[in-house]
């Protein structure tokens, strides 16, 4: 693996570090990406608080049974999904 990645690798490796260790040769390009790419960063950050906040859920909570998203936090959300698009130009290319 190259040390150089582009956002779309570097997504699907912070994705998959919450499943699984990283080889070295993972995590020396994921770092090097991130410490260039703030907009990775911060997917990276948006995930691992989804990934917490799903560990927290009883086990019996799937979609059935929960509330529907009030629509001030869908609001919200989209509004964060369309900065960081913005912020990284829509490109998904290497930082």
């Amino acid at each position: 693996m190259s040390l150089m990645i582009h956002c779309d690798e570097a997504s699907r490796l912070q994705s998959e570090r919450l499943d699984r260790p990283l080889r070295l040769s993972e995590r020396l390009a994921l770092g090097f990406h991130l410490t260039m790419c703030s907009a990775c960063r911060l997917f990276g950050r948006q995930i691992r608080a989804i990934d917490e906040t799903m560990a927290e859920l009883p086990p019996e909570a799937d979609a059935h049974n929960l509330p529907p998203l009030p629509a001030d936090a869908r609001k919200r959300i989209e509004q964060a999904l369309e900065t960081a698009q913005a912020a990284n130009g829509n490109h998904g290319g290497a930082a």
